[in-house]
């Protein structure tokens, strides 16, 4: 029998961390009543990929329990609706997880999940019918085991590069690549971790919201492009560990030069999710104290 805790939202969901003000535990027991609560989603997947069009946020990490470790094809919504259409045909996707904003970029006949009021609820949609279920009777999950069980071989995420060629991920890759994570950049459970990211970004979704939930963090996602905000939390004083990319880090840093509202805060450690030039690394280690860190190397692996 396969360990549950294998698959990688049952792993973050023992860790306790919590996304965006959603304990992981409930966000992934959200998921999983997707299936149990709507049969017609579950036949819509029946030997087939699920896929994830979505905001950043908590419904992300939904979407991945609903998809009962099949593989979930990752889109991009700026790629535009004929390639979103292309990459959910070549990869023989049944039904996909998104928002009333986004579901204008999918194919008419193709089912979705709305999932723009999980964890409370969701809603099914397909060509002919249009039904909201109930999640909230699926406050949480128990679970025993060891939270470190090796992952599974079997396809979690895939998502296509820019050579329009599939990249697959099993979830015991996932798992070594946020491990990898955790212990290079000493991510702790004390940490209040702040991710920017775009939403099409597979990679900077397992190096920020995932590890981070991997090691037990209270996690806060926001666009890469909500400077602002960002800069609020880290000067509040609600941040001690940044992942972003280097264009926000060069956003953020002209920001603030010209802003005496902003500080450090308690920022302890800056994660880079994509590289930085120089100048902005010299301006944001000036501010902040902190010179940026790489994501570590991709671990080899299954």
């Amino acid at each position: 029998m396969l360990d549950p805790l294998s698959l990688l939202p049952f792993g973050l969901a023992a860790r306790d961390g919590v996304l965006d003000g959603w304990p992981a535990r409930q966000l992934v027991a959200a998921g999983v009543g997707v299936l149990r609560a709507h049969a017609p989603v579950a036949r819509a997947l029946a030997r087939r990929r699920s896929a994830m069009l979505l905001p950043v946020g908590p419904s992300v990490l939904v979407a991945l329990a609903a998809s009962d470790g099949r593989g979930a094809l990752f889109l991009d919504p700026a790629t535009g609706p004929a390639q979103v259409a292309r990459e959910l045909n070549t990869a023989r996707v049944g039904a996909v997880f998104s928002t009333r904003s986004f579901a204008n970029l999918l194919p008419d006949d193709l089912p979705r999940v709305l999932l723009d009021d999980a964890p409370a609820s969701a809603t099914f949609v397909t060509a002919a019918s249009r039904e909201q279920f109930d999640l909230s009777m699926h406050e949480g999950i128990s679970i025993e085991g060891d939270p470190d069980a090796e992952g599974s071989t079997e396809e979690l995420l895939l998502a296509f590069d820019e050579a329009a060629d599939p990249v697959s991920w099993s979830h015991r890759r996932a798992f070594g690549r946020v491990r990898a994570i955790v212990k290079t950049h000493g991510l702790r459970a004390i940490d209040r971790v702040l991710v920017m990211r775009a939403s099409g970004d597979l990679h900077a979704f397992l190096d920020g919201e995932v590890s981070a939930l991997a090691a037990g963090c209270r996690v806060t996602s926001l666009a890469s492009t909500d400077i602002g905000r960002a800069l609020d939390e880290i000067s509040r004083g609600n941040v001690t560990v940044l992942v972003a990319p280097g264009a926000s880090l060069a956003a953020m840093s002209a920001h603030h030069e010209h802003s005496a509202a902003h500080a450090a805060g308690a920022l302890r450690r800056t994660i880079l999710s994509t590289p930085a030039n120089e100048a902005t690394r010299r301006a944001w280690a000036a501010w902040s104290g902190l010179e940026p860190a790489a994501i570590v190397a991709l671990p080899s692996g299954a």
